[in-house]
């Protein structure tokens, strides 16, 4: 009989020396520290940093930082190395780690991290939907162990940027004891950035259409009816009356008939009127010469 209660006791010291496995390793995106093959460190929040050592590895950071858009949807890929019912949540930390918030409190139940119901778990209730800064809440929920590498997708904000901020992907795990740290959770972090896409360049100007009505023959001229000629062989029109002089150019026959009184079709109007006028007059003043010597020779 002592000899039993000796062995117990020892099985009893053995198991509390062990360390307690790691539950997950994050796969993607690439984990801001480097992870054994059992996902750790893992246990304190917000991201693993503060976990004993020994025995447990030591902190190492990868430095690498992924790059998304907003509104980017992402993967993000864990592989489960020691099973607990539970799930998975994803949070961002805009400002980094420090933006992190606490993680939730658990109701214990049968258990200090809640109760397992069958396919229920008493204790904990994902939020529905997620609010920020938890994008995601409830993914990969399971009672019974998940079969290999597990993915699930994560939306990122549309309206919104950071240089490097945090991703954190938290396991809760039910029917289990408190972790000492990190309690009903383990946790991994991934440092992204979000970066809009560089503004593409404008597209060329478009030319601004010819001017109508611009100088030469056949259009009306330069200035509109009546303007003044720009290749016309009539000299300049009064305002209203037709379009320059000279066929075909400046103020042509439909433009003289569009300007208002004068539909000759360029044949210098004015010019013709002037030399009617001085033909009377000549006219007028030879009949006065001839009565003047009529009269002398009586």
């Amino acid at each position: 009989m002592l000899r039993l209660k000796t062995l117990a006791i020892a099985v009893m010291m053995l198991l509390v020396s062990v360390p307690a496995r790691a539950h997950f390793v994050l796969m993607s995106p690439t984990n801001w520290a480097q992870q054994d093959a059992n996902g750790q460190p893992e246990k304190s929040a917000p991201c693993g940093q503060a976990d004993p050592v020994p025995p447990y590895p030591a902190l190492v950071l990868t430095n690498a930082v992924t790059t998304y858009r907003p509104g980017d949807t992402i993967t993000v890929t864990i592989s489960e190395a020691v099973m607990h019912p539970g799930w998975y949540r994803a949070v961002l930390g805009i400002n980094g780690q420090s933006s992190l918030p606490a993680d939730p409190t658990v109701t214990p139940g049968n258990t200090d991290c809640g109760t397992v119901n069958g396919n229920q778990i008493i204790g904990l209730t994902p939020q529905s939907p997620a609010v920020f800064p938890v994008l995601v809440d409830g993914a990969l929920f399971h009672t019974a162990a998940l079969n290999g590498p597990q993915s699930f997708t994560v939306k990122l904000p549309a309206n919104m940027t950071c240089t490097k901020c945090t991703l954190q992907i938290v396991e809760f795990m039910s029917n289990h004891g408190l972790n000492n740290p990190g309690g009903c959770f383990y946790h991994h972090c991934a440092d992204i950035s979000i970066q809009a896409a560089a503004a593409d360049g404008g597209a060329g100007g478009t030319g601004g259409a010819t001017g109508a009505g611009g100088s030469g023959g056949g259009s009306g001229g330069s200035t509109g009816a009546g303007g003044s000629t720009t290749t016309g062989t009539g000299g300049s029109t009064s305002a209203g009356t037709g379009g320059s002089t000279g066929a075909g150019q400046g103020g042509s026959g439909a433009d003289a008939a569009t300007g208002g009184t004068n539909t000759s079709t360029g044949c210098g109007c004015e010019l013709g009127n002037a030399r009617s006028s001085w033909a009377w007059t000549e006219a007028m003043f030879a009949l006065g010469t001839l009565l003047l010597l009529q009269r002398r020779r009586r």
